[in-house]
């Protein structure tokens, strides 16, 4: 065991003497002592981790909960030698931690990701009936709007898989008759095409009797076109994996 660690000459966290706002303040002080003392160590790594559990335990004992310290401290890219003090970001050695930074993305809210895999807090949008009690907050955002699964327990999310998505109208005028969040299917613009049918006088084909007249005439229609594209009708897309936070 190491014999030089340096003396600690700050105030120690305590519950109970300190405001929240002190108490977070000497964690994080003392943090910083314990960060110094490495370099100063041998073999020592183990009581100084020792120390800082000691700290967090002492927090917990005194009545800050464990969600308390993990939400007002983080370690700087996951390494012990530094530490952030978790705030608002307003300073140099102040940030956010991981979960604080998740709970800023507002629920409900609909991202394309690059890849298949689902972030944590997201959901795929598959259209899947999913519990009312486990996802609360989602629920009392989307409602049944996507559909209200087996009617009593669960209800469906948004299936974006293979759509577009169209913003909407809202009151515009573009895309009138829309509800939010409804789906609506594939549609040519009213268009039309021409074509003719000739009947055309001609004295060089043969005659044809029509009661008492004679009457040279040919007939013709105008050529169609074959057959020609695919199933849908789409512009050039990239295939993304639209998730929803809950």
């Amino acid at each position: 065991m190491a014999t030089n660690i340096p003396q600690y000459t700050g105030s120690i966290p305590n519950r109970a003497n300190d405001t929240p706002q002190e108490f977070a303040d000497n964690v994080y002080n003392y943090q910083l002592y314990i960060n110094d003392a490495i370099p100063a160590m041998n073999d020592g790594i183990e009581e100084v981790d020792q120390k800082w559990n000691d700290v967090k335990n002492q927090a917990v004992d005194g009545g800050y909960s464990q969600a308390y310290i993990d939400a007002n401290f983080a370690l700087k890219n996951g390494d012990s030698m530094e530490v952030f003090k978790v705030a608002d970001a307003s300073n140099p050695d102040e940030a956010v931690n991981k979960r604080q930074l998740l709970d800023a993305i507002p629920k409900g809210i609909i991202l394309a990701f690059a890849t298949a895999s689902i972030p944590n807090g997201f959901l795929e949008c598959n259209g899947a009936a999913i519990s009312r009690v486990a996802y609360a907050d989602l629920f009392s955002i989307l409602g049944t709007m996507y559909g209200s699964g087996d009617g009593s327990t669960t209800f469906n999310l948004p299936d974006l898989r293979g759509e577009f998505i169209r913003g909407f109208d809202n009151g515009r005028g573009v895309d009138n008759g829309r509800a939010l969040g409804s789906w609506q299917g594939d549609l040519f613009r009213s268009h039309n095409h021409i074509s003719y049918n000739q009947l055309v006088y001609d004295t060089a084909n043969p005659t044809i009797n029509i009661g008492t007249s004679d009457v040279n005439f040919r007939y013709g229609v105008a050529g169609g076109t074959s057959y020609t594209g695919g199933s849908e009708t789409r512009p050039r897309n990239i295939a993304l994996m639209y998730c929803i936070k809950y």
